[in-house]
């Protein structure tokens, strides 16, 4: 009984290394831009609104071909938005839901949790006593123009 269980694991240990593990999807890495105004102060901006960003640089697939060409639509879903953060907090929007087309017109669904936030920044240390004053008396919120910011969402090819 134990040379048949010895027999059987050396059967199962060479069927693995015959075929190895399934492989995993290639992920790619899709960058976005936003093609529309993107303003969380006036909570315009609610869950299950569908932004407009566009791809901001070609997505190649691993032979090199494109898959996704520059300046491709891209919707993306709103997951949770929280708009009005004060007090040294940011503004905070998830996008979860995106949908895009390949260079063919085919339709690319996929979900990504992608969380933005706003935040005031600090290039220099003069700029502390400026943060602080806004902290307190003013909102950190998310305020893009179109093109002006690139996210990185990754999906499988």
């Amino acid at each position: 009984m134990k040379k048949l269980k010895l027999k059987a694991f050396f059967v199962v240990l060479m069927l693995f290394f015959a075929f190895g593990l399934p492989s995993e999807a290639k992920k790619l890495v899709l960058k976005i831009t936003p093609a529309q105004e993107i303003h969380t102060k006036d909570g315009s901006i609610q869950k299950d609104d569908v932004l407009d960003f566009e791809a901001a640089e070609d997505v190649l697939r691993e032979d090199g071909s494109i898959y996704i060409t520059k300046g491709t639509p891209v919707k993306a879903m709103v997951s949770f938005v929280q708009s009005d953060a004060w007090v040294g907090d940011s503004s905070i929007l998830d996008l979860s839901h995106f949908e895009t087309n390949d260079v063919e017109g085919n339709p690319i669904v996929f979900d990504y949790n992608l969380k933005i936030s706003g935040k005031y920044g600090l290039s220099k240390p003069s700029e502390l006593t400026k943060y602080f004053v806004k902290s307190f008396f003013f909102y950190a919120n998310l305020d893009y123009m179109p093109g002006e910011v690139v996210f990185n969402v990754l999906f499988d090819e």
